[in-house]
């Protein structure tokens, strides 16, 4: 998952086991901004990760726009795709583990871990303190090694199957609050995957069923944003993409991304990025 290593990142010349192996780890590993990880293909390993900073991925042919704490364990030949959202200064972070063989697919069915979707925890070092006792174990030379080792994975697995059978409704929700927090979830996932589209607050509680004051406080107390300021800043990100690939024209982009105008695009994308966007794809 990572190409930029920092001093807590750890790679292994694949640590066997007769059950278990690893192929690499890293802890709250960095990112440059404008770097994209994309393996249509997938890998022939498990990816345990858990993030630290709000990123862009994929789920199938749908972006999914990610927020600190979200975790995931992808399967073996599952498209990869990983991306900084707009404005970030240093590039989505997170601690990740890459696992293969037999105990991996038996923990996964005992636990029954959903594969393959982001679960929001709110818990962005949800591995870390085990990730850094596997590395120590990895490194050391201390008797019953590989037991240490599977112990720990077992562990850092149950402790993310137990998240993934919760409802994901922040720590206090009411029974009201639980009740309409799968309804925001996936309406915040249509939005944010129809970019194009003519949102509008008034449209969002709508489909809700709430009114547009009620909405809101629901979005923010879930979300911790607007749902304007996240359609926004998913269109400046997408737009900030096409303009780096450089094979549509300004205009393109901005209807494509669903800006009312060219002007309307270049003022909140020179608002949001801080320089024009025909500057910005000169780059």
């Amino acid at each position: 998952m990572a190409n930029a290593i920092d001093d807590l990142t750890y790679r292994v010349t694949l640590f066997r086991m007769p059950t278990l192996r690893f192929s690499g780890m890293g802890v709250d590993t960095p990112h440059d901004p404008l770097q994209v990880i994309d393996r249509p293909e997938g890998t022939s390993h498990y990816l345990l990760a858990a993030f630290s900073t709000a990123f862009i991925s994929r789920i199938g042919k749908r972006l999914y726009h990610g927020r600190a704490g979200d975790c995931v364990l992808r399967r073996p030949g599952t498209p990869d795709y990983y991306a900084s959202v707009t404005g970030a200064v240093t590039g989505f972070r997170g601690d990740w583990c890459h696992l293969e063989g037999a105990r991996v697919s038996e923990l996964v069915k005992k636990y029954r871990i959903p594969v393959d979707r982001y679960v929001q925890t709110g818990k962005p070092h949800l591995f870390t303190e085990s990730m850094i006792e596997l590395q120590e174990e990895l490194s050391s030379r201390r008797p019953f090694q590989r037991e240490a080792c599977e112990l720990i994975v077992e562990r850092m697995l149950q402790t993310f199957a137990r998240e993934c059978h919760d409802d994901g409704s922040p720590a206090g929700a009411t029974p009201v609050e639980r009740e309409y927090y799968s309804v925001f979830v996936e309406l915040r996932d249509r939005m944010l995957n129809e970019i194009r589209r003519r949102w509008s607050n008034e449209a969002l509680a709508r489909e809700a069923g709430l009114s547009v004051s009620r909405f809101g406080v629901l979005y923010r107390r879930f979300f911790g944003t607007t749902p304007i300021e996240e359609l926004l800043a998913a269109r400046i990100a997408n737009a900030r993409r096409s303009l780096v690939a450089g094979q549509e024209s300004i205009g393109a982009i901005a209807e494509r991304c669903g800006f009312s105008s060219i002007y309307h695009f270049s003022r909140m994308f020179k608002r949001r990025v801080g320089c024009a966007p025909s500057l910005y794809a000169g780059r």
